[in-house]
């Protein structure tokens, strides 16, 4: 795939998840789709901004946007899930990781793997918390909600696409360095995964931002038909 259709791709799917916010957004009255709201819009500032760098190479390197982006993502969404889950110790731990990862990451950026590098520890720890944080919400919506159509819930398909995205991400970090050993073909079929876990993370966010339009549509129809 040439980057010109990956980022043509990567956008669409992007802008089209921020306009199905903007189209429910009243109906949408939580707080952790605020949060959601403003994921999307963070990654499409940065994704623009390296995109803009990719395409024109007005710099030697956009790398140095996943050092500021990363932990604006983590805090993100850790707080989608701080008004989400009704777990006290969660949210106690939540209030002490967003300020420990941050110092972490900057620590990590101005030692171990500096700005003019791919942050890839960074990544992966904000990768496992995310991973920890969707199952947590799993297991919560599993023994203590009761039986409902969660399918309707704009959180549940936020937390199925946030958990793909993450747990492929962990393994196309190992499985990278295995291609980097065997594979001459690595970085083409790498890349190609990477940009498809975007392509899922997005359009199954903009699903779940779009359920309540979908959801008043079906009831409108039903009452309809009585």
């Amino acid at each position: 795939m040439s980057k010109g259709l990956d980022v043509a791709i990567h956008f669409l799917l992007l802008a089209s998840a921020i306009l199905c916010w903007l189209l429910n957004r009243r109906k949408l009255n939580f707080r952790y789709v605020y949060y959601c709201a403003l994921f999307l819009i963070v990654n499409f500032v940065f994704d623009g901004i390296a995109a803009f760098i990719l395409l024109t190479g007005y710099l030697d390197s956009n790398l140095f946007l996943n050092h500021i982006l990363t932990p604006i993502q983590l805090v993100l969404i850790l707080m989608i899930y701080y008004h989400v889950l009704n777990n006290q110790t969660y949210k106690r731990i939540v209030l002490w990781l967003i300020p420990l990862f941050v110092i972490m990451s900057i620590c990590l950026s101005f030692t171990i793997q500096p700005f003019t590098e791919m942050n890839t520890y960074s990544i992966l720890i904000k990768h496992v918390i995310v991973i920890i944080s969707t199952l947590t919400y799993f297991f919560e919506l599993m023994s203590t909600t009761p039986y409902s159509k969660v399918y309707l819930q704009p959180i549940f398909w936020i937390s199925v696409g946030l958990l793909f995205h993450s747990s492929l991400n962990v393994l196309l970090e190992g499985f990278s360095n295995y291609l980097n050993t065997y594979s001459e073909t690595k970085d083409s079929l790498i890349y190609l995964l990477y940009s498809l876990s975007n392509y899922c993370l997005f359009f199954l966010i903009g699903t779940g931002l779009v359920i309540p339009s979908a959801k008043s549509v079906i009831h409108g129809a039903a009452s309809h038909s009585k």
